[in-house]
């Protein structure tokens, strides 16, 4: 993905999130992906695709067309862990 990774792609793992700021950029640009992963014999599974969305988790991270936050679902389970009462609960 050579020339367009942090264009309009990044890619971690196996979760790859395409980024546009006009929506039609994103067809193009997931047009150009789908192209890439081909060539190399790769593919993806639509039912764990989420295209033209406003929100999205990625990475433990909820990103919209706003801002990127925290998945608070995340900070609140830490939010209830009981606090050690010494040293070795630590």
């Amino acid at each position: 993905m050579s020339g367009i990774v942090d264009y309009f792609v990044v890619i971690y793992l196996n979760n790859i999130f395409v980024y546009f700021k006009l929506k039609e950029d994103h067809y193009a640009y997931v047009r150009i992906i789908i192209k890439r992963l081909k060539k190399h014999k790769l593919y993806i599974k639509l039912n764990k695709c989420f295209f033209n969305v406003e929100e999205v988790e990625f990475l433990k991270f909820i990103i919209s067309i706003i801002k990127v936050k925290p998945d608070f679902n995340r900070i609140f389970i830490i939010e209830k862990w009981l606090k050690p009462e010494s040293f070795h609960e630590v």
